[in-house]
């Protein structure tokens, strides 16, 4: 795609539409690229080599699974454990989410955290509404319990 790689147009339309279901298509047979898919809200990670069957499994797969990822893919590396993760799992908050309570429990506003990441602040503040959104808290206080109970930080 000219002037944009495909992660980047997935936290656009992260920004916009946190429901529209993403497959990636992709040449990377690359299990940290797949992980940073899966971390900006990705539906799918599929080689762009793969035959019909195994697009059609993914769509049929994309709306009872968390992260769909290609035959191809997995026959030919094997994948961070991070998508194994029963916290990941349960929780369902990004590697970049888990990041940010980290840094918002040490005390960083969302300003500091913005810098540290080289994210936009609008990025942050998003993050921060799909943490509390996911964790079923509304308060600071309640995000600081959740990130000591669950070893967060």
């Amino acid at each position: 795609m000219p002037g944009k790689d495909g992660l980047e147009v997935l936290n656009e339309i992260r920004i916009l539409d946190k429901e529209t279901k993403v497959i990636i298509l992709t040449m990377y047979n690359d299990d940290i690229l797949a992980q940073k898919i899966k971390e900006s809200g990705g539906n799918a990670y599929l080689l762009k080599s793969l035959d019909r069957y195994e697009l059609f499994d993914c769509i049929e797969n994309i709306y009872t699974k968390d992260f769909v990822i290609g035959k191809s893919v997995t026959k030919s590396k094997k994948m961070n454990p991070i998508f194994n993760d029963s916290f990941f799992d349960k929780y369902k908050l990004t590697k970049r989410e888990t990041e940010i309570v980290k840094l918002i429990v040490e005390g960083q506003t969302s300003r500091q955290i913005c810098n540290n990441l080289f994210i936009s602040l609008n990025t942050v503040e998003t993050h921060r509404k799909n943490i509390f959104k996911k964790l079923k808290i509304k308060s600071l206080s309640e995000l600081i319990h959740f990130a000591y109970e669950h070893k967060i930080i």
